[in-house]
């Protein structure tokens, strides 16, 4: 994979935000914007800079602040979690609904049965993705009540 070529020069956090300034952004703390460009980086707060910045221009809109930016990151940051947490209960609650469903009808197992799929490539590549989490997940042991009980064969099932 060949990687494209950029002949822009890294320049500093300090340069970074003198950047920043000479288009037009405030900043209300400098040294809280250089911490946080030095953990977030500028790469990724550009994203964040987009809707604040004129139209076909690289300058900043009146009055907009690094601040500003900042807080849509934040919203960003707190509604990705959001999504992200409702999203693992609605794939929990759709497995669990599959499980019960199937092991009605087929037995626990049913996942096993070629027969319960349309596409064979896929359950066999369903079965491979299986045994290899499978295998993963016993070679960690399970603890209880502060000792080690070491998983075998089919008991993690």
């Amino acid at each position: 994979m060949t990687l494209p070529h950029y002949n822009q020069p890294q320049i500093s956090v300090a340069e970074q935000i003198q950047l920043l300034k000479s288009e037009g952004l405030t900043f209300s703390d400098e040294n809280k914007a250089q911490h946080i460009l030095e953990n977030i980086s500028l790469f990724r707060m550009k994203n964040y800079f987009m809707p604040l910045r004129q139209p076909h221009s690289r300058q900043f809109k009146e009055g907009t602040s690094f601040e500003d930016a900042y807080s849509l990151y934040k919203f960003d940051s707190a509604l990705r979690k959001m999504i992200c947490s409702e999203l693992e209960k609605i794939e929990v609650s759709i497995r669990t609904q599959l499980s019960l469903i199937m092991g009605d009808e087929a037995g626990i197992y049913w996942f096993e049965n070629p027969a319960n799929f349309r596409n064979a490539s896929r359950h066999a590549t369903l079965l491979t993705n299986l045994q290899t989490e499978c295998a993963g997940a016993m070679m960690m042991p399970l603890l209880a009540s502060n000792s080690v009980i070491p998983i075998t064969s089919r008991q993690a099932g």
